[in-house]
């Protein structure tokens, strides 16, 4: 009989708030609920399956204000706009979690987010006074 403790991460995704003191402890009490090593890599591939979801759907916001800057229908940068690598890991500092591995995700996200974007940038030259 297969163990379905992997479907916890599913139903629960919040568990890890309330199971621990932390993020990252309530994530290894999760973890903790698998019992062989099929259950640990169907939750990777889930996992993996989300990140890569998560990713797409971010390129898709970048193409749009790509979209958007082609129009030079601007609007003002908030402060820490295209800081997306020290926000995550000062999200990672507060989670309890690596800030080296979640900054070196970010970085590499950042930049094939650039990349991305300017496969579609093409703005419109602002008029000469």
């Amino acid at each position: 009989m297969r163990n379905y403790g992997w479907l916890l991460v599913a139903m629960f995704p919040l568990v890890s708030y309330s199971q621990g003191s932390s993020v990252t402890e309530g994530y290894e009490w999760l973890s903790q609920q698998c019992k062989d090593l099929r259950c640990v890599e169907d939750n990777i591939n889930m996992i993996d399956g989300q990140i890569a979801s998560l990713v797409a759907k971010r390129l898709a916001y970048v193409k749009r204000g790509a979209e958007i800057k082609n129009t030079n229908v601007l609007a003002p940068k908030e402060p820490g706009y295209g800081d997306a690598a020290k926000r995550a890991t000062e999200t990672a500092e507060q989670l309890g979690t690596s800030k080296g591995s979640v900054g070196s995700v970010f970085d590499a996200i950042e930049q094939q987010s650039n990349d991305y974007e300017k496969k579609y940038l093409n703005p419109i030259p602002k008029p000469k006074p």
